[in-house]
């Protein structure tokens, strides 16, 4: 009746016993995904992003899937990206954000070369 007392419910319980769990073997919690791409391409991708984001281009999800496969590709790394689509999936593209926190996808607002030329450090800081 322990199980009761801390709330865990008989088929999970029984699903350990059994170590039927998907995402725990033997006691060790394992990632529920898989990373298609290695960390030297992904470093190489956040790296693009930061570039295209400092000469104020916007960075889209779509245009990061689309890139993540492209990357893929390229190397000629097995992956399970959609081969119809061209896309990486949407499970590696949150995966991705959560492992690159600091990185910020939106949709870019035009603007002017006018605009643009007249924002810089001396300009602001008037």
């Amino acid at each position: 009746m322990s199980f009761r007392i801390y709330g865990v419910s008989k088929p999970t319980l029984r699903r350990h016993r059994l170590n039927k769990n998907e995402f725990a073997k033997g006691g060790i919690k394992v990632r529920e995904i898989v990373d298609n791409l290695p960390s030297t391409i992904e470093d190489d991708l956040v790296q693009n992003i930061l570039m295209f984001e400092s000469m104020m281009f916007g960075f889209t999800r779509k245009d990061l899937i689309s890139l993540a496969y492209q990357m893929a590709e390229m190397n000629g790394l097995p992956h399970n990206f959609n081969q119809d689509k061209k896309l990486a999936g949407k499970d590696w593209f949150t995966s991705f954000l959560k492992r690159h926190y600091f990185i910020s996808l939106r949709q870019a607002e035009p603007t002017t070369v006018a605009k643009t030329a007249g924002l810089n450090r001396t300009a602001v800081n008037l």
